[in-house]
């Protein structure tokens, strides 16, 4: 195993390569000379599941009714304690920094399903009550929660103000155990809700050292987008998920997952090439993550990978 991680690392490294993306094996951290690396830290997906709140979702931990627990008032207490173990890497010279859970749920009517709540359910209802607080601070003591009555502003303003509960409390206890690294966020990836909000943006300049963005539906990055990012927050984005599959692996599906569906290799490394320059011309992206270091086998039953995938630099044979 030893030697598989300084081969692995060599060849990262001769290929141009200077750091890991989340989800690496430990094993890489303990060569004699080890590449850059990210930690990910599960805070809001290990508590949903102890709530009993969640549900099946593809590439990330899903919530009832797609809504994070984050309003319950022992979320504080619980990553508080969670958090403890992110000091025993806090003095490792070869860490970047931390991500917390990845692509949480975040769709653009997030405030009607915060609304629609089961109230007799005590794990849903501080979401639903919260919800219901924050549209009445808003809009007067009279208000109801008609769906209807909901503006495009109210919707986003709201994901912000979500959301933010969720940075405040997970930074800061990341930043509690660990203050000598970056903290890189959740890793967002919601073009209608996240990308295009201006409030959430705003919000996230507050707790974020480094905004991660997984950049799926585009062949490259849009320079228009980056610059109002750049208005928004003035915070240095990291591009953390990526990448195109083709159809010209025998035995692969490529039927699910993100990523743009091309036809051959060749195809692959024009996207790669056209991705990579483009996200270096941008002074507010500070590098990228391909995703990922190997195809997703056709026994797969994940939901991004059911059937195979080929969303790796290498083949299941290291080809």
């Amino acid at each position: 195993a030893t030697a598989w991680a300084e081969e692995i690392t060599k060849q990262l490294r001769t290929n141009g390569f200077n750091g890991l993306g989340t989800g690496s094996s430990a094993k890489l951290q303990k060569v004699k000379q080890p590449l850059v690396w990210v930690l990910r830290k599960d805070f809001i997906f290990t508590f949903a599941r102890a709530k009993q709140v969640t549900e099946a979702a593809a590439g990330t931990q899903g919530f009832i009714n797609r809504c994070m627990p984050v309003f319950l008032p022992d979320f504080e207490a619980f990553c508080d304690q969670y958090g403890k173990d992110l000091a025993a890497t806090a003095n490792d010279p070869s860490l970047l920094g931390i991500m917390t859970d990845n692509e949480i749920q975040c769709p653009v009517k997030l405030l009607d399903r915060y609304l629609e709540l089961n109230p007799a359910n005590p794990n849903l209802k501080p979401g639903r009550d919260a919800a219901l607080a924050w549209l009445r601070a808003r809009k007067g003591p009279a208000a109801t929660g008609d769906l209807s009555k909901l503006t495009r502003s109210d919707r986003y303003e709201f994901i912000a103000y979500a959301f933010e509960r969720y940075y405040q409390i997970v930074s800061r206890a990341v930043r509690k155990y660990d203050p000598n690294h970056l903290y890189l966020g959740s890793r967002i990836n919601y073009h209608a809700g996240q990308f295009d909000n201006p409030w959430f943006w705003k919000m996230l300049a507050a707790y974020h050292d480094v905004v991660s963005v997984n950049y799926y539906g585009v062949w490259g990055p849009k320079p228009e987008e980056f610059a109002k990012w750049e208005a928004w927050s003035g915070k240095p984005i990291l591009l953390t998920e990526w990448y195109a599959k083709a159809e010209d692996v025998p035995g692969l599906a490529n039927t699910k997952g993100g990523g743009w569906l091309v036809h051959t290799q060749e195809d692959r490394a024009r996207y790669y090439q056209h991705f990579v320059l483009g996200a270096l011309e941008l002074k507010n992206v500070i590098g990228c993550h391909w995703f990922k270091y190997l195809d997703d086998p056709r026994e797969s039953t994940a939901l991004d990978a059911a059937g195979g995938v080929n969303k790796g630099m290498f083949d299941l044979q290291g080809r």
